[in-house]
């Protein structure tokens, strides 16, 4: 079986997967365990190391059925093997166990996580319940599913410092995937992403030749630094750059031009919420496209009993959060800051944030309402 691109590290890596499958099963005898993500679909980046793996891609572990107490059991199993091997495992299955193991598989939405757990995992153990999962098209995923994956890169980046270079190049392939998806071309692979990418004709790319051209060099550069592990330095002017992709693309795809969003909070909600792109897009049950998950689900109903100014629960507050990554990055990285983006980006602090004075700055604070709403 081939996780990672490296032999050798390929072969340490089965052995550990090997041994972390039986102790899984034995601790908690599930059903299936799925190895989803990077690793799943054959395009780990992983490197060896003297006494263990070095790994840039995590290992993420879907586990059939599971309980929030077998999540805890769960960890406590794979924590060893994170301190030996230092490799960052994350578990799941709670929710998707309720998805999978029901009548609700047939439901399931063709979202991108759905979609590349369907296509682009590998099965570790047990029965294979993406069986049961509808056929999704890439024809069938929503194009405002680019856009929630590009303004979760942006938050990442916007909240990292160590692996800057990391979120950098991943925010570069989530630009790309953004315009793969409004082409009706995405995969779950990141090799035949970049292939497709590079085959759609410059004249009839939704954004200009120039553009294109800058960013198929620059995902072409970070789908190579996946293969070999090297992460590359960013200096201000390569974020500036990357800035200019970023408006190019929401431009593009959604008519939306970062120097020209209103300082009116409730006129910026209304931007996106009448984008074309977002019509009938829905992950959770709701109205569409607010709702990003259960965990946030139950945040909006709990704190809306303590915090009545945040508005009515399952209405915006995702949304609002999600769509504000853009103008709070732009602020943060632009060379020189527009009044208006901050407005906007503090509006959502203040509104959303219980202890906003208690954090270092804006941006922090933008991103603590980010982890905590948008999970």
């Amino acid at each position: 079986m081939t996780y990672v691109y490296d032999d050798a590290a390929n072969r340490r890596l089965t052995n550990v997967l090997n041994s972390l499958t039986d102790d899984l099963v034995e601790r908690l005898n599930p059903h299936t365990i799925l190895l989803t993500g990077s690793l799943g679909r054959g395009e780990g980046a992983v490197k060896l190391r003297d006494e263990g793996l070095d790994p840039v891609s995590d290992c993420e572990l879907l586990i059939l059925p599971l309980t929030p107490v077998g999540k805890r059991t769960a960890d406590r199993v794979v924590a060893p093997y994170r301190n030996t091997h230092g490799i960052d495992i994350d578990v799941s299955g709670v929710v998707k166990s309720i998805q999978l193991l029901t009548p609700l598989v047939h439901r399931m939405r063709p979202t991108i996580d759905n979609y590349d757990l369907r296509y682009g995992s590998t099965l570790l153990y047990g029965r294979d319940y993406r069986e049961s999962m509808p056929s999704f098209n890439q024809e069938n995923i929503p194009p405002w599913e680019g856009f929630r994956l590009v303004f979760n890169r942006t938050t990442k980046l916007l909240s990292s410092e160590v692996n800057r270079a990391y979120w950098f190049d991943k925010l570069v392939l989530a630009l790309r995937d953004a315009v793969l998806i409004s082409e009706e071309r995405y995969s779950p692979s990141y090799d035949r992403r970049q292939r497709l990418f590079e085959m759609i004709d410059p004249q009839e790319f939704p954004v200009d030749a120039d553009t294109y051209r800058t960013l198929c060099e620059q995902a072409a550069d970070a789908t190579e630094r996946r293969r070999t592990c090297s992460l590359k330095y960013r200096s201000n002017e390569e974020i500036e750059l990357l800035i200019g992709l970023l408006e190019q693309v929401l431009v593009s795809l959604a008519n939306v031009y970062l120097d020209e969003w209103p300082t009116d909070f409730y006129s910026f909600r209304r931007v996106f919420l009448e984008c074309p792109l977002a019509q009938d897009y829905n992950r959770f049950p709701g109205r569409s496209p607010l709702i990003q998950n259960a965990l946030s689900a139950g945040r909006h109903l709990w704190e809306s009993r303590e915090r009545p100014q945040m508005g009515p629960p399952m209405t915006n507050w995702s949304h609002d959060i999600y769509t504000a990554a853009p103008l709070a990055f732009a602020d943060r990285f632009g060379s020189d800051g527009t009044p208006s983006l901050r407005r906007v980006t503090e509006r959502i602090v203040s509104r959303y944030h219980p202890y906003p004075h208690r954090e270092p700055s804006v941006y922090d604070a933008f991103v603590t309402c980010w982890r905590r709403y948008c999970w």
